[in-house]
């Protein structure tokens, strides 16, 4: 949404998305335009002034705490709406609302959608009345709908009653399925470049100013997007183009027992970012220990499982360096410059890291989850400096939960943690080249 002394600008770089004030793109853009593109330094530096970019965060509309099916709605919807105050305090502008599938392909249960439906409604009114926009991504088992077509026609039932409720303008937009995977190519289904282009049309045909969020397959990482093919989508001004990043996951997801079958990352702790010698012998160690310890597998399985977490800590020594990260997000910077995709358009849609797992229980509730990891803050500032200096946006993933930068008590309450200020916090925060000592 506009303010006053804003100004919306319709040239190809800077697309009617965000209608704000624009700003010059650092140095390091302009230099990869000129050097890798032969683009004189005139027209790279027209092309790279672009509105105030997305500085947003992830919000599932189901908080982390234990509701029953009796729980009414409206108390959901409330604790929604503070969990967007926290949000807008804490400076964002900006909120990726997940919306779960699950009532209309899995658990399909009308009542259940009735209410998924009604939280939907409650977080765009809520969205709407602080003045943040946002896109709804809708959560699905991605796997079997996209590569096996289980449940598409129940999914696209469940689609159509989102988009109808969703008002066609550029404050708002659709993610219409989060984290597509690479389907095998003896799969039945259709690829995912094709469902989208699908998907798309559908879409169109409904909401012409909604956002429409394109993603790489490969469960939405960054090497799907960079071998996609934008061309069916670039001339549409109302597309964002996005991408997830939580690399090394040896880092990013250590503790946790979702990420992997064998569990593996659930024997990491303590490991620091960036790679450090010392630090990974210890991790490793403590991690192969546990391994040994652990009652439920059994010899075979624990060798194997130490011979699987050793060379995933061999690996760590090339891809936990700063170098590593800085290098993968300009393959992005790089792509975009290629497929002449603007800058505001590219989209960092998640990235995040796992918080320290507190309790004998350690079921990722928000009693389980204590403060973040001791180098986190240094991970997603190095992140956000390389996506900020292309001129990119960005949603970290998430705003309270496992992975949670609000640090207090029940969703709903807290602020940005302590340790997050330096990162996310604007009045804390500048990009490289500034006279911010604290972060030189």
């Amino acid at each position: 949404m506009c303010m006053p002394e804003t100004q919306c600008d319709e040239t190809r770089w800077a697309s009617p998305i965000i209608c704000s004030r624009r700003q010059p793109l650092s140095a390091p853009w302009l230099a990869t335009a000129v050097l890798l593109f032969g683009m004189s330094p005139a027209i790279a530096a027209d092309l790279s002034t672009a509105p105030e970019r997305i500085h947003g965060t992830n919000l599932r509309l189901i908080p982390h705490q234990n509701f029953t099916p009796g729980t009414p709605i409206e108390t959901i919807i409330g604790i929604n709406d503070a969990r967007l105050e926290v949000a807008r305090q804490a400076g964002f502008n900006w909120v990726r609302v997940g919306v779960d599938m699950a009532p209309w392909v899995d658990n399909v249960s009308q009542e259940e959608q009735a209410r998924t439906m009604s939280l939907v409604r409650g977080a765009l009114a809520s969205l709407a009345k602080r003045h943040l926009r946002g896109v709804f991504t809708l959560f699905v088992p991605a796997q079997k709908l996209v590569c096996d077509n289980y449940g598409y026609d129940a999914y696209l039932t469940g689609l159509l009653a989102i988009l109808a409720t969703l008002p066609d303008s550029t404050d708002w937009g659709i993610e219409v399925v989060n984290e597509p995977p690479t389907c095998p190519e003896a799969g039945i289904g259709v690829h995912w470049e094709t469902m989208q282009k699908t998907l798309y049309q559908t879409v169109r045909k409904i909401k012409t100013q909604l956002i429409f969020v394109v993603t790489g397959n490969g469960w939405g990482a960054l090497d799907g997007l960079i071998q996609l093919d934008p061309s069916m989508y670039e001339k549409d001004a109302n597309t964002l183009f996005a991408f997830h990043y939580y690399e090394p996951f040896l880092f990013t997801h250590q503790e946790t027992v979702f990420l992997r079958s064998d569990k593996i990352n659930s024997y990491v702790r303590n490991l620091d970012w960036p790679y450090d010698q010392l630090n990974t012998s210890e991790a490793l160690k403590a991690a192969s220990a546990s391994i040994s310890a652990d009652g439920a597998l059994d010899g075979k399985a624990k060798a194997r499982d130490r011979e699987t977490v050793t060379a995933m800590f061999g690996d760590y020594a090339k891809r936990g360096t700063e170098s590593y990260m800085s290098d993968r997000i300009k393959s992005v910077a790089n792509w975009a410059l290629m497929q002449h995709v603007p800058a505001n358009r590219v989209l960092l849609g998640e990235f995040g890291v796992f918080r320290q797992l507190m309790g004998a229980k350690r079921n990722n509730t928000p009693e389980d989850v204590g403060s973040p990891r001791a180098t986190a803050p240094g991970w997603l500032l190095h992140l956000r400096r390389e996506v900020d200096q292309y001129g990119f946006g960005w949603a970290v993933w998430e705003l309270d939960g496992g992975f949670g930068v609000i640090c207090g008590g029940r969703p709903g309450t807290g602020k940005l943690c302590p340790e997050y200020q330096m990162v996310f916090a604007e009045e804390h925060f500048q990009v490289p080249g500034t006279t911010n000592p604290s972060l030189q």
